[in-house]
């Protein structure tokens, strides 16, 4: 199972991927599964699992054709485009491209430089220069902008985030090939994260998270076009390289992780968006995720380490609404860190 021998694979490189449910009719010789048989008249149904290509696969054949279900893969790119991959038995049957990460034309001005620039006919900025996919200098305004980063939404196979270089948030939909259906304005640098918040396990979520260079780790509403919140990074002075992750805590919906290139920060946006409850030092921290099950954060780094913190203390409410962000839902009485050397010391939920 390998895009690179493929005509549509993407010209610049792959930023982030993702899978998703999908479903595609397709002839029924094309599944491993199916039987090619002209005068069918019924409809059979089969489940499969295959752990070397796509994890479960669900097909119908009716009359020689065949509705699969199944997990599709999708890329993002700095050359702009959103690509989505189906494979049957490690061989690509369809590649789609979702959408061209289009911006309004007032984002793109935005992108060139403002009205002035334009006017002047501004050539620093022209689409190629952009990786935007063009070469041709003369035009200013860019058509698209390179992908950083792709979330789906929790529940929603159809809807989705993409991060893009200049700062900007796409809201996207698998059935909206024409572009963005909402922007997001308010990083000034490149976006290198994106979550969703975990919420009731019945109901999709609406409260996101964007992490970028500019220092800042963003709350979103999907519904609003300003923030809820704005979480400086207060060692922006001993580490201007910006947040390069940051994640939702899953057992507790308030708490959020964020790294840069001088170690870890741990927030709690019921107590504080002002000041971390914890601020770890790890020089070089690359990528953060939290344990779903334990209480343990998980940090990275460029040297190929991996640190596994340990937090003592934790209280957390049941409640997961997201009413007013400085509303006190719980709290965390006591915090301490130590590295997870034994695995007994782990202090399950």
């Amino acid at each position: 199972m390998d895009t690179s021998g493929s005509i549509y694979k993407h010209c610049a490189p792959v930023w982030a991927v993702e899978w998703r449910q999908t479903f595609h009719t397709l002839p029924a010789h094309t599944h491993p599964d199916a039987h090619d048989s002209e005068d069918t008249t019924t409809t059979t149904t089969t489940t499969t699992t295959n752990t070397t290509t796509n994890p479960t696969t669900t097909t119908t054949t009716t009359q020689g054709w065949q509705k699969v279900g199944s997990q599709a893969l999708v890329s993002a790119s700095e050359d702009g485009t959103v690509k989505e991959w189906i494979f049957a038995d490690n061989n690509i049957i369809r590649c789609t491209t979702l959408m061209k990460v289009c911006v309004p034309s007032w984002v793109s001005l935005e992108i060139a430089g403002g009205v002035q620039e334009v006017m002047q006919g501004g050539t620093g900025h022209t689409q190629g220069s952009l990786g935007g996919g063009g070469v041709g200098s003369s035009q200013i305004l860019p058509e698209c902008v390179p992908a950083t980063t792709l979330k789906f939404r929790l529940r929603d196979n159809t809807t989705y985030l993409v991060g893009t270089v200049a700062g900007h948030l796409l809201m996207c939909r698998t059935f909206e090939r024409r572009g963005s259906v909402a922007v997001f304005r308010g990083h000034t640098g490149l976006v290198t994260a994106l979550d969703w918040r975990p919420g009731h396990p019945s109901d999709p979520a609406y409260v996101f998270l964007s992490a970028a260079l500019d220092d800042t780790i963003r709350v979103w509403h999907m519904d609003k076009k300003e923030p809820h919140c704005v979480l400086r990074n207060p060692q922006v002075l001993s580490s201007p390289d910006g947040y390069v992750d940051a994640c939702w805590c899953p057992w507790y919906g308030n708490l959020i992780a964020g790294v840069h290139g001088g170690g870890l920060h741990l927030w709690d946006i019921s107590l504080s968006t002002h000041t971390p409850i914890l601020i770890q030092p790890h020089p070089g921290a690359t990528c953060v995720t939290f344990s779903p099950h334990t209480r343990n954060i998980v940090v990275g780094d460029r040297d190929g380490s991996v640190k596994v913190i340990h937090l003592q203390g934790v209280t957390v409410s049941t409640s997961t609404a997201f009413h007013r962000l400085s509303s006190v839902v719980s709290r965390i009485t006591m915090l301490g860190i130590k590295e997870d050397d034994d695995e007994d010391d782990d202090e399950e939920e």
